[in-house]
């Protein structure tokens, strides 16, 4: 009990401690812009970034009525040249990219003098080798001529804490005068984490099980041992049978919250969305800041 008294009372035996304040160290985005992103998740993501635009995303919008609102743009073929300048961001992050939609965003770039001080593209992984792709020299050289330096790597959900099996080549546009602030954060091995917890324990419909399914590319996954493919409708294995993944599941599986989608059963057209973003991001920051 002595022991226990004294435990108490340290504080009359601290004479002197050193207190120091830490300099808070200033992030270098605030605001942000995205396009293509479909079911775009990064308002979850980077809560404390202000989200300044999302292009070409109507009818993904009309499947969140929950998600928090921004200003809404068409798409960069029918976007004005000067919509950078209107609306600039630190931070553009693009999706659903083609060669000539990421020309288009070239002349976007070209035409305001606040430029992004970062551009994150999401490309499928098979655009690394081709010629017109977003890593091919031509390309290179005409973000270069806008003082933009050029990295990539090739990351999938299962790397960063995702239930979703999805591969992407991602592909950072960044400022020449910035480049000694980057790093790529450090990325773990794939991680293998069954889908069952976002599959819907009930209210199955009968018409989603199949007794022999057709037309599905590799083995159909199960649900208590394998990760959750990327495409809504897939067939997956369940202990009641084998059955398509349902819409609201897969969205579950991206991490989009339970209130952004309501009563509204999401449209499976809007599924390119990249969950990870939120942890891609927390690593990220650690990396690029703002040096004062």
């Amino acid at each position: 009990m002595a022991e226990i008294r004294l435990a108490l009372n340290l504080d009359r035996d601290v004479e002197h401690y050193e207190y120091r304040t830490h300099k808070d160290r200033q992030i270098a985005f605030r605001t942000y812009g995205t396009s293509g992103l479909g079911l775009d998740l990064t308002a979850e993501a980077w809560p404390s970034l202000t989200q300044v635009f999302s292009a070409g995303s109507h009818d993904a919008y009309a499947s969140c009525p929950g998600r928090p609102t921004c200003p809404l743009l068409p798409a960069v073929d029918r976007l004005r040249k000067g919509a950078l300048s209107s609306t600039p961001v630190d931070l553009l992050v693009l999706g659903d990219l083609s060669p000539e939609r990421l020309q288009g965003w070239l002349g976007r770039v070209k035409n305001t003098e606040l430029k992004p001080k970062l551009i994150l593209e999401f490309w499928d992984p098979y655009w690394v080798l081709k010629e017109t792709g977003p890593m091919a020299k031509q390309t290179v050289t005409k973000w270069s001529r806008e003082g933009y330096q050029t990295t990539c790597r090739t990351l999938n959900g299962l790397q960063v804490g995702g239930v979703v099996d999805r591969a992407w080549l991602v592909v950072a546009r960044i400022p020449a005068d910035a480049l000694n602030g980057w790093a790529w954060p450090h990325f773990p091995a794939q991680v293998i984490r069954p889908m069952s917890n976002c599959l819907r324990p009930t209210g199955v419909p009968w018409s989603a099980y199949h007794v022999k399914p057709k037309h599905q590319d590799g083995p159909i996954p199960h649900a208590d041992e394998d990760s959750m493919p990327a495409r809504p409708g897939s067939f997956i294995r369940t202990d009641q049978g084998t059955r398509r993944l349902l819409h609201d599941e897969l969205a579950k599986g991206l991490g989009v919250p339970k209130t952004w989608i309501g009563d509204c059963y999401p449209d499976g057209g809007t599924f390119c969305s990249i969950r990870w973003l939120s942890i891609f991001w927390k690593a990220l920051v650690l990396s690029y800041i703002q040096r004062t």
